[in-house]
């Protein structure tokens, strides 16, 4: 069975073992891009909510939540965890880092790249954002030729999160 670019960048979250929603996770909240609507995905087993906005040229932008238990830093988690974010959709050209920090203050480690999946170019941008020992895996999705617009949208509504 042929699987959707959309339900490819799903695996790449399933790698760190835990359930996913967006919008509000476990005390992990954000206001989603206006006009984005939320979709209950149940992919590989596992139960996702998914933001999308209006597909173009067959993808939907998208953005997904993966909470992870992990003992160490934010840090050493995006250390460790790379390598498997990153093996379903590998980089054309590398990975992006910089540092990023929430309205609220809440600190994130964000990395962006390019990957090709069904010959569609994506750009990922993964924020992960840390409370003690929750990590949070904040996953959007879109078109590598929309990134430029998309961006700055995704990044308006991760400024919004916060962690109860």
């Amino acid at each position: 069975m042929k699987k959707s670019a959309a339900t490819s960048a799903l695996i790449v979250l399933a790698v760190i073992n835990t359930v996913s929603c967006a919008g509000d996770i476990a005390h992990f909240s954000y206001d989603p891009p206006e006009g984005w609507e939320v979709q209950d995905r149940p992919d590989m087993g596992m139960n996702y909510r998914v933001w999308m906005t209006t597909p173009t040229d067959g993808f939907a932008p998208n953005i997904t939540i993966v909470e992870a238990d992990f003992a160490g830093s934010n840090e050493e988690f995006v250390r460790i965890n790379t390598p498997n974010m990153t093996k379903a959709l590998p980089p054309l050209d590398g990975i992006s880092r910089q540092e990023f920090v929430s309205d609220s203050e809440l600190k994130a480690i964000k990395l962006t790249w390019t990957t090709e999946v069904f010959s569609k170019f994506l750009s990922q941008s993964v924020f992960v954002f840390e409370k003690g020992n929750r990590k949070f895996v904040v996953t959007a999705t879109t078109l590598e030729k929309d990134a430029d617009a998309l961006g700055p949208i995704i990044e308006k509504s991760m400024k919004t999160a916060t962690i109860n």
